[in-house]
Parts: structure tokens; sequence; C-alpha cells
């Protein structure tokens, strides 16, 4: 029941919101863009209960980016939209942005890009530092400008910060099992090469 709950609140909701809100007039397409999203929420979600029961949940890091991170993310474009800059919609010039958005928010969260899940920080002076500064920048432009475009500045950061890192550190995964397995395999051969020998030739006379 938490499970369905948390693709109803993260999934289902945000889609329909976006479909609602921005991508109703690309038709069937739109359509197909909110199930795409709502069935990532979904295959997140049932990952996330895999890797509990056989890993015993996250600890210092999310796999892929977390599913109410990924609705907030729908429903910060529909409030800074619709809530402040008073856009009824998305506009026929930004539809394809739109849906290309909704697609890529998707993808993070069923990638294996690691987010963190800050279970591990420490309260030394510099994170305290470092955190009061981000706050204070929160509430800063919450007050002079409004609530939701700090939300969304607080969510671009958090994804900002942690795909590029996320991609480089799968990409260099990669290359060491890479160059592990061409290790592995050149020793083989080597081990296959060294017990061969050449049979002795015998004179028919």
């Amino acid at each position: 029941l938490d499970s369905l709950s948390d693709f109803l609140t993260f999934g289902v909701a945000p889609g329909l919101l976006i479909y609602s809100w921005g991508l109703r007039p690309l038709g069937a397409i739109g359509l197909f863009v909110a199930f795409v999203f709502a069935a990532s929420a979904m295959i997140r979600l049932a990952r996330f209960n895999v890797e509990a029961e056989t890993h015993g949940g996250a600890s210092r890091y999310f796999t892929g980016l977390p599913s109410p991170m990924g609705g907030l993310a729908l429903a910060l474009i529909v409030g800074v939209n619709a809530g402040v800059l008073d856009r009824e919609g998305a506009g026929s010039e930004a539809l394809g942005e739109l849906a290309a958005f909704v697609v890529v928010v998707g993808l993070l969260m069923v990638s294996t890009v690691p987010f963190r899940t800050f279970k591990d920080l420490r309260p030394t002076w510099r994170v305290r530092i470092l955190l009061a500064t981000f706050v204070g920048l929160q509430i800063l432009v919450g007050i002079r400008v409004d609530f939701m475009v700090a939300l969304a500045m607080g969510m671009v950061a958090y994804i900002v910060f942690h795909v590029p890192s996320g991609v480089i550190g799968a990409t260099r995964v990669v290359k060491v099992r890479a160059h592990r397995d061409g290790r592995a395999a050149a020793l083989v051969s080597d081990d296959d090469d060294s017990g061969e020998f050449d049979a002795p030739e015998f004179d028919e006379d």
C-alpha cells in the first residue's frame, strides 16, 4: 500500500498534472509522454523495493533519481509557470522541450546514476556553513521572488550536482571493468598458449 500510494502521488498525479497543463495539445503523444513518466516512477519504486529486500535499502546513494524528486520536478514546472509567470499553458513553441523534459526526468528515475541520500552527512563546520548558506539563499529567493522559484533552484542544483558526477563515475566503472576483463582474457590466453606443445616428428624410416 505504501508503494501504491507513492506511485499515485509521485507518478500518476504529476503525469496527469503536466498533461493537463502543457502536454494536452500534443494529443496521444502527450498522453504517452505522461504515461512514460508514470511508468518510470512505478519501475523506480519496484526497484527500490527489491533493493530494500536484498541489500537493506539505500544507505549513501539512491540508484536513480528518487520518485519524490521526479514528481516534484514536474510539479515545479507547472507551479513556476502557472503560479509565478501566469502562463495558462506551455505554448506551442515549447511543447517539444516540455515533452523532452518529462521523458528525461523519467529516464533519470530508472537510470543507474547515483543520487546522494545524505544519510552519511557529518555535521562538520564546513557542512554546517554550506547548509546554512544554501538554506539562507533559498529563504532569500523565496521572500524576494517566490517560494516556487526557490524550490525549483534547489531541485536544479540537486540534479545538476549528481548527473555529471554519476555519468563520469559510471563511465569510469565501465572502463575499469573492461580493462579488468581484458587482463583476465589475456591471462587465460597466456595460460592456454603455455599449455600447448609441438608434437614430435617421427621419420617414417
